[in-house]
């Protein structure tokens, strides 16, 4: 195993080390030969233990003889056999490719907030969650918005004391804070809940892009804001034809904004369509995208990103719903894991 074993994980135990290192051959084997290449990092644990299990690799009895089923994980995933492998196999992964990859997840949320002309990340979870029992299950709850408890400002990546600032400027960043993650957490609810596969994948990429804009106006790289610019055009366009794909079951192949706003038939009172008055020429923002042309600056960016929530939001109250907001889903955690979320160890 030509890995090198980081140093907060040497509290783990002989006996997991022990069994890691006699699966290192077979685990070598499904990441080079089976996994896909595009497997998350965090799935890849979960997945290589049920390849082992699947082409009869490894068998476990139990004292009592009972056997691990590879054809029914639910019936077993709890059993300490089961648990020890995962631990065995997840510790060969952190090792392989390091603990954050392997214990990240895509839960949340990218946005962007200016304070003071500075641009600051704003890193939300994709829903609210609420802690049923410590350390073992919580409620993850479908919501659009945010839920009693839940400050905004403190999703703010890096950012400035906010103690120091007057209370005009401090209720003004709460309030941007507020807009930003309201309207994120909108439209990923949309993303989650509708039933139409077509219309669930454009705005997958609505977000997708709002998301990517954010990242690269975070950067403050020049080269990278005109690709900002492409990205919310993008963004605009797939809330658009999303809204036109529920109406018509289709939807046309056009990059004018004000024409595929007009197709959609968003209510001029919710989104005011002179906003987009200056929005820049298509050929323009294209040109940008590819470092031709100077495009618009950091400032302009900002305004026009949040001119995008508005519009995407105006579309995405023309989503049918197939589930309403406030339904909750009792999620335990990795019950296959020898410990739970507080770090403590299961019984």
């Amino acid at each position: 195993m030509n890995k090198e074993t980081p140093e907060d994980l040497n509290s783990v135990s002989e006996q997991t080390k022990s069994l890691s290192a006699q699966l290192d051959g077979l685990l070598e084997f499904i990441e080079s030969e089976i996994l896909p290449v595009d497997t998350p990092p965090s799935e890849r644990p979960m997945k290589a233990i049920i390849y082992l299990f699947k082409f009869e690799k490894i068998e476990v009895d139990t004292k009592n003889q009972t056997k691990i089923d590879s054809t029914n994980f639910t019936e077993n995933i709890e059993s300490p056999a089961f648990r020890a492998i995962y631990e065995a196999v997840s510790y060969w992964y952190q090792c392989r490719i390091g603990q954050s990859a392997v214990l990240s997840s895509a839960s949340r949320l990218s946005g962007i907030i200016m304070i003071n002309g500075v641009i600051f990340q704003l890193e939300m979870p994709n829903h609210p969650s609420e802690i049923a029992e410590e350390g073992e299950t919580a409620w993850w709850i479908f919501e659009e918005g945010l839920v009693q408890g839940e400050d905004p400002t403190s999703w703010i990546v890096n950012g400035p004391d906010l103690s120091s600032l007057n209370e005009t400027a401090r209720e003004t960043v709460k309030a941007e804070a507020l807009y930003i993650s309201s309207s994120m957490r909108y439209i990923n609810f949309r993303n989650s809940t509708n039933a139409d596969d077509s219309v669930r994948s454009l705005i997958g990429s609505t977000i997708n892009y709002l998301q990517q804009a954010a990242i690269k106006m975070v950067s403050y790289d020049p080269s990278f804001i005109g690709g900002a610019w492409f990205d919310l055009q993008m963004a605009n366009e797939c809330a658009l034809k999303a809204v036109i794909r529920v109406n018509t079951g289709k939807h046309p192949h056009s990059h004018d904004l004000k024409y595929l706003f007009e197709k959609s038939t968003i209510s001029k009172e919710i989104f005011d369509i002179s906003m987009l008055d200056d929005w820049p020429d298509f050929k323009n923002i294209s040109d940008w995208r590819y470092g031709l042309g100077k495009s618009l600056g950091i400032q302009d960016t900002y305004i026009a990103y949040k001119k995008s929530l508005n519009l995407i939001v105006a579309a995405m109250e023309k989503v049918p719903l197939s589930i309403k907001p406030g339904f909750r889903v009792l999620l335990k955690y990795k019950p296959w894991s020898a410990t739970n979320a507080a770090g403590k160890l299961r019984n």
